[in-house]
């Protein structure tokens, strides 16, 4: 405690303090250089499957094509572009 006490008083007269511990250690060294080589396990990107996001990319590119249709003058079906998940239009 006294130690730590010296310490701040230096601290506090604005004097240069060096760090407390200046050694180096190489064990430390090779433990972090070994933590980074090592494959972390992949984290999962989404919450969704792939087959969702596969359905997904589908409806956005329909979704594109209905945009450029109406750009022409075409007619589009009204279900072109849209994704249904089934909760709200089961009971219908």
């Amino acid at each position: 405690m006294a130690k730590y006490e010296r310490r701040m008083d230096a601290l506090r007269q604005g004097e240069y303090l060096p760090p407390a511990e200046d050694s180096y250690d190489p064990a430390a060294d090779m433990r972090a250089l070994s933590g980074a080589h090592k494959k972390k396990a992949p984290e999962r990107e989404s919450y969704m499957s792939r087959e969702q996001l596969e359905e997904l990319r589908k409806v956005q590119n329909e979704r594109v094509q209905v945009g450029k249709m109406k750009l022409l003058g075409m007619d589009v079906k009204q279900t072109m572009g849209v994704r249904m998940d089934g909760t709200a239009f089961d009971d219908i």
